[in-house]
């Protein structure tokens, strides 16, 4: 049988890739763009419930592969509403961690600094409030276990849109709250309802506020790009729209106004405006004809540096109600806040023409590459410092560009080393006569040992050694020679340390036509060989037995005439 000399070859060396094969991303797919496989591409998994997206490498992220960092998305839109969720790639589109419990549509997956540590963080809660959120933020540590839930201060709703953690451990998270104030009416003014935009600076383990910032006291509703649509208690005017804050090293805070088309630096002792960028009463003069201050619907500004010598950011070019530019696009601005001149000084582009008309984050990278997350689209783009993408991936179809269907609202890539306290998840299929193995988030696991045993509470034994392969790895079964009965799997480091261990499965009580002594001595043999691989001349014994063995495979393939059950194994 066809499959059982591929499992007897699988025994004999396990470095072949068709016999651990998994496939956890598409690269440059035309039938995922074209929408073949579905709106949004999922994938799901034997050894585990969970559902993950499937990403279509463009151009490989292993290309931009620096130090071993994680892609970051949080995929929500209009058709994967109950599958919102975190999740974390590695650079071949490799899925590695998703939590298993759901938190309701979440958003802005970031890693942040918490003394000293590396912390997952996201926002969830109800995005369903007229374009901002009511919900909290989540804190995770290296091990996946929540340490903080984090609100706003004096009774507000914590917003979505932006949060972070600064070297003094505070944070600084942004809050929507209705407020009555002047509004143009006829002409003059009457009293009607906005949402007025705040921020606060917390003190984490207390949750008090240390600085809070309201928009309503500088700013009118007439500096405001985007009209009222009424002013109403049930619909306020969303005149301001904060969805970045920032605190530099001078203890004052950068802001970014999406529907005041500003970005604006805040004195942070007093909370006055200092100056701002763009909008209708910009403070500098455009040394680049009006470029550097052009930007629409604008997301995730920063400093670039801490020399505050120029300002990153991601231009929409459109909002909710305008759209002033064919496609977004990256924007560093240099500023000049002592003769108060500002200039374009780089532009970031996808050159397949996506227009966002919401969300999207812009990181400049440790080894000073770009990368853009489109936000409204399912794209994240990385570029050297000249422009030139070198990374592209896309996880919704291209013909649904623009769509809604799947969105993120910051696409993000940080080191990141996850060791979950959970066990590895070690299942066996019947019908598929095949191990099925998967640690979720797990990030140091290279090679997985099976311990094998004929009786529940007998002696386990090493069995068989082999390479993890994505985030979940096959091992097939030969039913005709296996006898082990009793199975576990333990995940290795790439010095062979044990990081966990699964719970035992049982593959079934399974009459076997060989003298089980007999097996046992050969079976023992190999493990001993293959897992401690200190005699070279046995390395070379099975190197030459795996050839030997793949030519006959080659042969059988051939000469059934390619049946298609290779592939099904790959």
């Amino acid at each position: 049988m066809f499959l059982s000399a591929l499992a007897a070859v699988c025994l004999l060396v396990t470095v072949f890739p068709f016999c651990n094969a998994s496939r956890d991303s598409y690269h440059r797919s035309s039938d995922y763009n074209s929408g073949r496989y579905g709106t949004h591409v999922t994938q799901t998994f034997r050894s585990t419930t969970i559902k993950a997206l499937q990403l279509n490498l463009m151009l490989p992220f292993a290309a931009c592969d620096d130090d071993g960092s994680r892609l970051f998305l949080a995929p929500r839109g209009t058709r994967i509403l109950s599958d919102s969720a975190p999740m974390i790639f590695d650079a071949n589109g490799d899925f590695i961690w998703t939590p298993e419990r759901k938190y309701g549509q979440v958003y802005n997956f970031q890693v942040q600094q918490y003394k000293g540590e590396p912390h997952l963080v996201f926002w969830a809660g109800n995005d369903a409030i007229d374009g901002h959120g009511a919900g909290h933020y989540y804190m995770l540590n290296k091990h996946y276990e929540q340490v903080a839930r984090i609100s706003a201060a004096n009774h507000l709703t914590t917003d979505l849109h932006s949060f972070s953690i600064t070297p003094n451990n505070t944070a600084i998270l942004s809050i929507y709250q209705t407020a009555v104030t002047d509004v143009p009416a006829g002409h003059g003014t009457s009293k009607g309802y906005i949402w007025d935009c705040l921020f606060q600076e917390l003190d984490i383990e207390t949750g008090k506020a240390l600085f809070e910032w309201r928009a309503s006291d500088h700013f009118t509703v007439t500096e405001s790009y985007i009209r009222s649509n009424g002013a109403t208690r049930t619909k306020p005017w969303d005149f301001f729209h904060i969805n970045m804050i920032e605190k530099d090293e001078q203890g004052n805070y950068l802001i970014s106004s999406r529907h005041l088309r500003a970005i604006i630096y805040v004195d942070g002792r007093t909370g006055d405006v200092l100056w701002q960028l763009g909008g209708k009463h910009s403070s500098f003069t455009d040394l680049s004809s009006g470029e550097a201050i052009s930007f629409v619907g604008q997301h995730d500004a920063h400093w670039a540096d801490p020399s505050r010598s120029a300002i990153t950011l991601f231009d929409n070019g459109a909002d909710w109600q305008d759209m002033t530019a064919p496609r977004s696009r990256g924007m560093r601005i240099a500023v000049d806040s002592r003769n108060m001149t500002t200039r374009l000084e780089a532009v970031y582009t996808n050159p397949n023409e996506i227009l966002s008309i919401s969300q999207g984050s812009y990181q400049t990278l440790p080894n000073g590459n770009v990368l853009l997350g489109y936000g409204f689209n399912g794209v994240m783009t990385e570029f050297d410092k000249n422009g030139t993408v070198l990374c592209d991936a896309w996880f919704m179809p291209q013909t649904r560009f623009g769509s809604g269907d799947v969105q993120s609202y910051r696409d993000m890539k940080y080191p990141w080393t996850g060791l979950p306290r959970t066990s590895p998840s070690l299942v066996f299929d019947e019908v598929e006569e095949a191990l099925f193995v998967s640690w979720n988030g797990a990030t140091e696991v290279k090679r997985w040992m099976l311990y094998a045993a004929h009786a529940d509470d007998g002696e386990f034994n090493t069995w068989m050694s082999f390479p993890k392969q994505g985030f979940e790895t096959e091992f097939v079964v030969d039913l005709d020679r296996d006898v082990k009965r009793y199975v576990r799997a333990v995940a290795l480091d790439a010095e062979g340390k044990r990081l966990g261990m699964s719970l035992t499965v049982d593959m079934g009580n399974r009459t076997s036509v060989y003298e089980e002594a007999a097996v046992d001595d050969v079976t023992n043999g190999y493990e001993e060989a293959a897992l401690e691989v200190k005699d070279s001349r046995l390395l070379v014994g099975f190197g030459v037995a795996a050839f030997g063995s793949g030519v006959l495979v080659t042969w059988l393939w051939f000469a059934t005439g390619g049946d298609g059950q290779m592939q099904a194994r790959t």
